[in-house]
């Protein structure tokens, strides 16, 4: 939810003041900071915590989808389309790579993590059980052994995401400082049904 408001309110701000790049560093900031927060959750964190944290992170993630507006806005009407669908194409693959990338940490280090908690159990019967069905499967000592185990895992995961976004704000800062975006009566004008007009 907060990552969907954070998307919708930055496109809209960065369409009335013009400047998109600092939304693009506070994206990044927030970002890494609530990613590094969600790495220190052990099996003890409180409700307040979690949810607070992922707000936080939730509101970076969203503050750096902004790239789609600032494309459309600042590339003509003939490379417009090529231009969203490049930003587009690196997102959605990025998106993919990532996914891919964590869910195999987090694999790797829950196979290596099992046995140091769980001596007597194989690792497929705990990834069988799955996050969600632990708890009908073990108890006791083996569950909160299981259970450390996903822990090591996700926090691998994390640790690679706190990695990404970092670098996330290291490239907020290549686009020249002080770039705006134009408004549309900066980039274009109306035709004589009163229709908006982009400049070519």
């Amino acid at each position: 939810m907060s990552k969907a408001i954070a998307t919708f309110l930055s496109s809209a701000m960065v369409t009335k003041v013009g400047y998109y790049q600092p939304f693009l560093l506070a994206g990044g900031i927030l970002a890494t900071i609530g990613a590094g927060l969600i790495y220190t959750f052990d099996l003890t964190s409180g409700l307040g915590p979690i949810i607070g944290y992922q707000i936080l992170y939730g509101t970076g993630t969203g503050l750096v989808q902004i790239p789609v507006v600032v494309a459309g806005a600042l590339s003509s009407t003939d490379d417009q389309a090529i231009t969203m669908a490049t930003v587009l194409f690196f997102q959605i693959i990025s998106a993919a790579y990532g996914v891919g990338s964590t869910d195999s940490i987090m694999n790797n280090l829950l196979l290596k993590s099992i046995p140091k908690y769980m001596e007597d159990i194989h690792p497929e019967e705990v990834i069988s059980a799955g996050s969600s069905g632990l708890e009908e499967v073990f108890s006791g000592s083996e569950l909160l052994g299981a259970r450390r185990s996903y822990l090591d895992g996700l926090h691998g995961s994390w640790a690679m995401g706190i990695a990404l976004f970092g670098l996330t704000f290291l490239c907020a800062l290549i686009p020249k400082r002080g770039g705006k975006v134009p408004r549309p009566s900066e980039k274009g004008g109306k035709d004589e049904q009163g229709n908006f007009v982009p400049m070519a």
